[in-house]
């Protein structure tokens, strides 16, 4: 009689069937929510059901996990189980799980008019290549993974447009064999295959590219003209000290595309474009995660609705 396997070792066979055709971060992703979270609440059990992983939810909820993280867990587990189901060692999973609210911590997602235009000003007027980095940032929306990986041969000067074709991450290494403990910076494709992506420059940003492209070499990267990219916790270290040095809040790295998008909306410019210019393939995940509007914005909305009914 076959003897029935655990969770974790049923979580083991699903890491090993992913390897093949999942990128290195995202294993490492997996990997990382398997050994800190999932393994050790139910590493041991043989069965899983909603009862138990609604308990789960709830006490990481308690224990101050993020509402994304969770989530991710969640799906984690699911995709365990589905993959069990089909070699008939668990039932297939119909939970509905709720997700308790969790105390987020605040931080600012979008600058406001003044501090982006104080920021975009600075920039401008020091500009280096990683002020340009950023200085691209603001006005494309990239990521910073992606705008590390930029590579000047990715920019087309002569019809002002930026080619998204990868990102730079580091990916951390949790019980995985030789390399844990461990982390490395890689070269990846995008997020996405939407991710993949043309974006326009102004014609200001790509006369200042074109000045600077002509001490360049093509294959290298942008914001250090080496063959070796920034890392980008480092671009979040520089960039901090900048908002420090004009005493601007403290806001992410990634409120400049919450940023960028907000402005696009505010400005009027259809949710498909800016979705595109983004690398979403919905314009749902635009909408429900990087356009905040303002106070002023809802204030010209109520305006403009009371004006129609007068």
């Amino acid at each position: 009689m076959k003897k029935q396997r655990n969770i974790g070792e049923i979580a083991e066979s699903w890491k090993a069937s992913k390897r093949s055709y999942v990128k290195e971060s995202s294993l490492a992703a997996y990997n990382l929510l398997l050994q800190k979270h999932i393994v050790p609440y139910f590493g041991n059990a043989t069965r899983l059901s909603a009862e138990d992983v609604q308990r789960f939810v709830v006490e990481k909820a308690a224990q101050g996990l993020s509402r994304k993280t969770i989530k991710d867990i969640v799906m984690v587990l699911r995709m365990i189980v589905r993959f069990a189901s089909q070699n008939n060692e668990l039932s297939p999973a119909c939970w509905q799980i709720n997700i308790p609210q969790t105390q987020e911590k605040e931080t600012n997602r979008v600058l406001s008019a003044a501090d982006y235009s104080r920021f975009t000003n600075y920039v401008r007027s020091h500009i280096s290549l990683r002020n340009l980095g950023l200085l691209i940032c603001l006005c494309s929306g990239l990521r910073i993974g992606e705008v590390c990986g930029l590579q000047w041969d990715d920019i087309d000067t002569q019809r002002g447009i930026i080619y998204i074709r990868r990102t730079i991450e580091r990916i951390y290494y949790i019980g995985d064999g030789e390399e844990e403990g461990c982390s490395r910076l890689i070269v990846n494709s995008p997020k996405t295959e939407s991710s993949k992506r043309e974006i326009p420059l102004t014609n200001d940003i790509t006369q200042l590219i074109k000045a600077l492209k002509k001490f360049a070499i093509g294959s290298n990267y942008v914001l250090t003209n080496t063959s070796q990219p920034l890392e980008p916790r480092n671009y979040r270290t520089y960039y901090a000290s900048i908002l420090k040095k004009l005493r601007i809040p403290k806001y992410t790295f990634h409120s400049l595309r919450h940023s960028f998008a907000t402005r696009c909306i505010e400005t009027g410019a259809d949710y498909k474009t800016v979705a595109s210019i983004l690398g979403h393939s919905s314009i749902n995940t635009t909408l429900n995660l990087y356009v905040h509007p303002g106070c002023e914005q809802k204030r010209k909305c109520i305006n403009k609705m009371l004006r129609t009914l007068k």
